[in-house]
């Protein structure tokens, strides 16, 4: 298998006037990441499912977190909070929160693998933009073409907490060139609502070299793995509107790597744009191309995204507490099987999170149950409490329960739980349930 090397583009993207406001950051760790049980935030769990949702559109493979590039781009994030935006990919030895000159020196300070070819990309947005990840696809195209690369298996991300809105790092990685069976292209087949301008608000800017300020939406084409095409002779990158008019524009030709679609104006509101790629492959003797069609939004004060699989289902690991029982259903639906009841303030962990439903365990079960009745689970303060007679512990909040131990009078347990008119004791190194009324809060005479 002929193996191709596609270089991915990176930059740092600035969007509007103004950036997000810094953020108070720790000081970065130089220490290696151990793998194992990492833990991601909601924040990159739900970036990571966005980015998936846009390559699945494109009928590209979904990528993986890992914890180095993960770390590596967080460690990148501080230090941008902490001594400015300016510094972009670089950073200056001696500066609080340095742990590496370029990308690969982060990765490599945390123990992470640079594999075949690493990729860094940067978002400064405004908070006028509700999501960064849909500037880096739709409106930054040597963005989209890192991010939404075929070839990329393992990604990491640092994310501006509690929304998706605001500064991102994204390290993308690709482990190993593997086949791609097809081409892929953005806009993807049918889209709509495409925004039909490109601002030239992308660093670098693809329209430096064009003398032009800002142009249509830019177009992207990915080979498939059997196209090695060296002579620009051998491609063509054709843009036509619903008429049949061709769009003037420019092909930004790449040898074997995305090549580009540049319109030389913006395209038209609420307009049927067709694009057809041909290539012929002198080394195989291969000719290959697709035809496809996208249409712009309609002309509005109100901006309109385009139209994308929506993200439905986010992983997650967190401890919750019902604020209303309710039955563990064995799927997201209440007229599946119910497996077990689970009391208010019973305490379940999440596993996923999917529309108005979250995947939990419970005892031992797997199900689901409503999100509405969750709330985040706040560890129960412990106390020291007396015993003011000799007490009996039970298994169980019952007298009729089997006993597990005595605690004889004056002496002093710990008290973690209190449910109805039980409380739950350890003493010594053994934890049952008592009658809230043989404790007192002082030692008896």
């Amino acid at each position: 298998m002929r193996k191709q090397m596609r270089t991915i583009m990176i930059g740092m993207l600035a969007i509007g006037v103004g950036v997000a406001g810094v953020l108070s950051s720790p000081v970065s760790e130089t220490a290696q990441v151990e793998a194992a049980g990492y833990s991601y935030s909601a924040d990159q769990l739900q970036a990571l499912a966005t980015l998936n949702a846009y390559r699945k559109e494109a009928g590209m493979n979904p990528v993986t977190l890992d914890p180095f590039l993960t770390k590596a781009a967080t460690n990148h994030y501080a230090y941008l909070n902490t001594n400015g935006h300016a510094y972009g990919h670089s950073e200056v030895k001696g500066h609080k929160g340095f742990t590496g000159v370029t990308s690969k020196d982060r990765v490599k300070a945390v123990g992470g693998s640079l594999g075949q070819l690493l990729g860094e990309n940067i978002v400064f947005a405004t908070k006028k933009y509700s999501d960064s990840m849909y500037e880096l696809v739709h409106n930054a195209p040597l963005h989209r073409e890192s991010i939404l690369n075929p070839d990329i298996q393992s990604v990491g991300f640092a994310v501006e907490e509690g929304n998706r809105r605001g500064m991102k790092v994204v390290l993308v990685r690709i482990n190993e060139y593997t086949q791609r069976d097809s081409d892929h292209v953005y806009p993807v087949p049918n889209m709509k609502n495409v925004n039909p301008l490109f601002e030239g608000n992308e660093i670098p800017n693809p329209l430096e070299d064009y003398g032009i300020d800002q142009s249509g939406h830019i177009l992207t084409y990915w080979y498939p793995s059997e196209a090695f095409i060296y002579d620009e002779s051998d491609f063509s990158f054709v843009l036509k509107d619903s008429k049949g008019n061709v769009v003037p524009a420019f092909v930004d030709f790449k040898r074997n790597q995305a090549s580009r679609l540049i319109p030389k104006k913006m395209l038209n509101y609420n307009e049927t744009y067709t694009a057809t790629v041909k290539w012929y492959s002198p080394d195989n003797n291969q000719r290959g191309g697709r035809t496809w069609s996208f249409t712009t939004m309609a002309k509005s004060t109100t901006p309109v995204k385009p139209t994308t699989p929506p993200v439905t289902s986010v992983k997650e690991s967190k401890d919750y507490t019902l604020i209303k029982g309710q039955p563990l259903y064995a799927s997201n639906s209440t007229k599946s099987k119910q497996l077990v009841q689970i009391p208010t303030n019973g305490k379940v962990r999440s596993i996923e999170k999917r529309s108005s439903w979250m995947k939990v365990t419970y005892k031992g079960k797997t199900g689901w149950v409503a999100v509405k009745n969750l709330k985040a689970y706040v560890a129960p303060k412990t106390e020291s409490k007396y015993a003011n007679k000799n007490m009996k512990a039970y298994t169980t909040r019952s007298s009729k329960r089997k006993v597990a131990f005595t605690v004889p009078k004056g002496k002093k347990v710990t008290r973690i739980a209190v449910n109805g008119l039980w409380s739950q004791v350890k003493y010594g190194s053994k934890t049952a349930w008592v009658a809230s009324r043989d404790l007192s809060s002082s030692a008896p005479k």
